[in-house]
C-alpha cells in the first residue's frame, strides 16, 4: 500500500473542508420550483435541530425532486447542509450520521465540498477508515477539476491568506534585517557626519571613554544618529506609502551589508512582493466573474437557472449575439442550451410548457451541433411525447426521434452518461427492450456505480401501459447534459489582463500595507528600489563598510581597524588571544567586559526564536529557515485573526460562519513552535 497516496488526499480533504464554504441562510439564494425551496427549508430546519431521522426523510425527498426537475446540482443547499451538519449529535449512531452525509452527496453530485466533508468525518471515526476517506477525497478532487465555481472560491480564499502572510513576512524580514544591520548602517552614517564616533582599540582608550563627559557625548551622538536613521527608515510610512514600501526601503539600506544568502533572499522576496498586489487580483476572481454571461450559462447548465438568469441570457439571444466564429458558435450554443434547460426546470411541474421548449430548440438548429444540445433535445422530445400521449399512449415514433438525437450524441461522446440514460428510457418507451438493456449496461459501465433503483424504474415504467401518467418519475431518470468543459463556459469572456490590472485585489490590512499607493504602481517602485540597493553594493564596497568582529560581534570600521591592527578581528579580540603577562589586570578586565557585551546575542537570540518562531533565526543569520518558520506561524495566525476570508459569491455561496477555531491553524502554530524549539536545542548543542 502506498501510504502517500492515501495520507496526502486525506490531509488535503481536512484542509479543504476547513476552507470550504459553509452556509448561513440558503433562503437568500433563489431556488427554481417553490416545492424544492420548501423542502430545502424542511431539511435544514430538522438538521439544525439535530433531528437526524426526520432530516433523512426530507433529504431523500429533496433528492427525488432535484432529479425530477432536471436540476444537476443543488449546490447552495449542499453547502448549507454541510454547514449545519453536526457529526457530534447524540440523536443517532455514528453510522447513521455517516450514511446521512453519504446520501447528501446526491444533493449536488458535482459539488466537491460534500466529498471533502465526508472524507473528514470518515477519517475521524477511526484509523480503519483511512482507506475509504482517501477514496472519497480523491472523488472530491476529481469533481473539483470540473466544478469551477467551487475551485475559484477555494483558490481565492487560499490566495487571500497566502498573499497576506507573504506581504507581512516581507515586512517582518525587512525589520529583522534592519535590526541586525542597524548598528553598521548607523556607524557608516556617523563616519560621513562630522564628529563621528571614535572606535576604541586599546584598553587605555576604553577606560578613558568611560568618563562621565565622554559617556554623555557618546550617548548623545549615538542617540542623534539613531533618531536620524529612524526618521529615514519610517519616512515612507509617515508620508502615506504604507508598510510594504517602508519595508522595501529597509531592504535597500541593508542590501550592501547582507551575506550572499541574505541578498538572494531579499531579491526573491522583493520580486514576490512586487507581484503579489497584482496577482492578488485572484482573490477577487469569484466576485469578478459572478454574474457574467459565462457564469450564468454555467449555472443554468450545471446547477439550476433562476428566472432572472434565464431572462438575462434570453436578452443575449434577442440582442443578436450570434455565431460568427468557432468560439462564438460554442458560446451561442451554450446560451441556447442554458435557456432551454432553465425553462425545462420550471416546466416539469407545468408540462404544458414543454412543447414550447421543443419549438425553441428546433428553431435554433445551431444549438444541436454538439452532444450538449443533442442530449437536451432528446430529453425534451421524450418529455414532450409523454406529455401529449395521443389516445392515452405515447407515440413510439416520437421516442424513435429522441433515440436519433441520443445516438448522434453517443457517436461523438460514447461515454456520455446523460445520453446513455436517455437512450435507455427512449428505447424502453419505443418497445426496444434489447436496446434498453444495452443502454442500461452502458450506464453502469460509464458511472462504475450500481444504480439498481434506476434500472428497476426504467424497466418498470417504460413497460407500463400507462407510462404517460409517469412523466414526472421518468423525468427523474433522465439527466441534464454535462458540458465537455465547465471552465470554458464558466470563465468565458474573462480578460486576464483586465483581471490583473483593473480588478482591485482583496488584501488583508490593505490600507496599512499599501497606504495611498496604487497596487499597480508597487511592482515599478520595488523594481527601482531593488536596483538602487544593488547599485549601493558597488558604490560602497565591503572594504569601506562597517562590519561586526567575527569573534565578539562588535561593530568596527574595517578601514580603521586595519590601520590599527592589520587584521579583520578587532584589537580587543587580538589582545584576548595574546594576553601578554605584563598587561595591567585592570586593562584585561576592561577589555573582557567590553567583549562580553558583544556576546549577548548568544542568549537573546534563542529567547526570540522560542517567543516568535523564525525571528531569532533571521537575526542570527539563517534567513531561509527563519522565513519558513514564520510562514507557518503567519498562516496560522492569519486564520485565527481572520477565520473567514471576505470572498463572497452572492449568487450561490455564503462565507462560512466562524464556529470556533478550525483544525488547520492549531496544526500550523504547533508545527512552527516545535520546529523552532528543536532548532534552538540542536543549535546550542553545536
Amino acid at each position: 500500500m502506498n501510504t502517500g497516496r492515501i495520507l496526502i488526499p486525506v490531509l488535503a480533504a481536512v484542509i479543504f473542508s476547513a476552507l470550504s464554504p459553509g452556509a448561513a441562510a440558503y433562503t437568500e439564494i433563489p431556488l427554481p420550483p417553490p416545492e424544492i425551496d420548501k423542502q430545502a427549508g424542511v431539511l435544514l430546519t430538522n438538521l439544525r435541530a439535530g433531528r437526524i431521522d426526520t432530516a433523512e426523510v426530507a433529504l431523500k425527498q429533496l433528492i427525488t425532486l432535484r432529479k425530477q426537475y432536471n436540476i444537476a446540482n443543488l449546490s447552495p443547499v449542499a453547502a448549507a447542509f454541510i454547514g449545519y451538519f453536526d457529526p457530534g449529535t447524540t440523536e443517532s449512531t455514528p453510522k447513521k450520521r455517516r450514511q446521512l452525509l453519504e446520501t447528501a452527496i446526491e444533493l449536488a453530485p458535482d459539488y466537491p465540498a460534500v466529498y471533502f466533508k465526508l472524507a473528514k468525518v470518515r477519517l475521524f471515526q477511526g484509523i480503519q477508515n483511512i482507506g475509504p476517506a482517501a477514496t472519497i477525497a480523491m472523488d472530491g478532487f476529481e469533481r473539483m477539476l470540473r466544478f469551477p465555481r467551487s475551485a475559484s472560491i477555494l483558490a481565492a480564499e487560499s490566495s487571500f491568506y497566502l498573499i497576506g502572510v507573504l506581504l507581512i513576512l516581507y515586512i517582518i524580514l525587512g525589520l529583522g534585517f534592519l535590526i541586525r544591520y542597524f548598528p553598521m548602517i548607523r556607524h557608516d552614517i556617523g563616519d560621513i557626519l562630522p564628529n563621528a564616533e571614535t572606535t576604541h582599540f586599546t584598553a587605555a582608550e576604553i577606560r578613558k571613554s568611560r568618563g562621565p563627559l565622554q559617556s554623555f557625548s557618546r550617548g548623545l551622538s549615538n542617540g542623534l544618529l539613531t533618531l536620524l536613521l529612524l526618521v529615514i527608515c519610517f519616512a515612507p510610512f509617515v508620508l502615506g506609502a504604507g508598510l510594504l514600501l517602508t519595508a522595501a526601503l529597509w531592504m535597500l539600506l541593508v542590501f550592501p551589508y547582507g551575506r550572499l544568502s541574505e541578498r538572494i533572499m531579499i531579491v526573491v522576496m522583493t520580486v514576490v512582493a512586487a507581484a503579489l498586489p497584482t496577482t492578488g487580483s485572484l482573490t477577487a476572481l469569484p466576485g469578478h466573474v459572478n454574474g457574467t454571461a459565462g457564469t450564468l450559462r454555467w449555472s443554468c447548465i450545471t446547477e439550476y437557472c433562476p428566472q432572472e438568469s434565464r431572462q438575462a441570457l434570453e436578452l443575449l439571444l434577442d440582442d443578436g449575439v450570434g455565431a460568427t466564429g468557432v468560439g462564438d458558435r460554442a458560446r451561442h450554443e451554450s446560451t441556447i442550451v442554458a435557456v432551454a434547460l432553465g425553462r425545462l426546470q420550471f416546466a416539469i411541474g407545468q408540462p404544458d410548457q414543454i412543447p414550447a421548449i421543443r419549438s425553441f430548440m428546433e428553431a435554433r438548429k445551431d444549438s444541436l451541433e454538439s452532444p450538449l444540445g443533442q442530449v437536451l433535445m432528446g430529453n425534451v422530445i421524450v418529455l414532450d411525447g409523454l406529455h401529449k400521449c395521443p389516445a392515452g399512449r405515447h407515440d413510439t415514433a416520437v421516442m424513435a426521434s429522441a433515440m436519433g438525437w441520443y445516438s448522434r450524441a453517443l457517436t461523438a461522446s460514447p461515454d456520455n452518461e446523460a445520453a446513455n440514460r436517455g437512450m435507455a428510457v427512449a428505447s424502453g418507451l419505443a418497445g426496444d427492450r434489447k436496446g434498453m438493456e444495452l443502454s442500461l449496461q452502458r450506464v453502469l459501465e460509464v458511472t462504475k456505480e450500481s444504480d439498481l433503483d434506476f434500472m428497476a424504474q426504467v424497466r418498470t415504467l417504460t413497460a407500463s401501459s400507462d407510462a404517460c401518467d409517469h412523466l414526472v418519475e421518468l423525468a427523474g431518470e433522465l439527466r441534464p447534459p454535462r458540458p465537455s468543459s465547465n471552465h470554458e463556459i464558466y470563465f468565458d469572456g474573462l480578460s486576464n489582463f483586465e483581471l490583473l490590472t483593473r480588478t482591485p485585489p482583496l488584501l488583508p490590512f490593505k490600507s496599512v500595507l499599501l497606504g495611498a499607493v496604487s497596487p499597480q504602481m508597487i511592482p515599478l517602485i520595488l523594481a527601482v528600489m531593488l536596483a538602487v540597493g544593488v547599485a549601493l553594493v558597488f558604490v560602497n564596497p565591503r572594504r569601506r563598510r562597517a562590519v561586526r568582529c567575527p569573534a565578539c560581534g562588535h561593530v568596527i570600521c574595517p578601514s580603521c581597524n586595519r590601520r590599527a591592527s592589520g587584521f579583520e578581528h578587532c584589537p580587543i579580540c587580538l589582545f584576548d588571544q595574546v594576553r601578554p603577562a605584563f598587561l595591567d589586570p585592570k586593562d584585561v578586565a576592561a577589555m573582557s567586559a567590553f567583549q562580553h557585551r558583544g556576546l549577548a546575542a548568544r542568549y537573546w537570540l534563542p529567547a526570540m526564536s522560542i517567543a516568535v518562531p523564525g525571528s531569532g533565526q533571521i537575526l542570527g543569520g539563517r534567513p531561509f529557515r527563519g522565513l519558513t518558520m514564520m510562514l507557518l506561524l503567519g498562516l496560522g495566525a492569519m486564520m485565527v485573526i481572520t477565520p473567514s476570508a471576505p470572498i463572497i459569491d452572492s449568487f450561490a455561496y455564503i462565507p462560512q460562519q466562524a464556529r470556533g477555531l478550525p483544525l488547520l491553524p492549531p496544526i500550523l502554530l504547533v508545527s512552527a513552535y516545535l520546529w523552532s524549539v528543536i532548532d534552538v536545542i540542536i543549535t546550542r548543542k553545536r
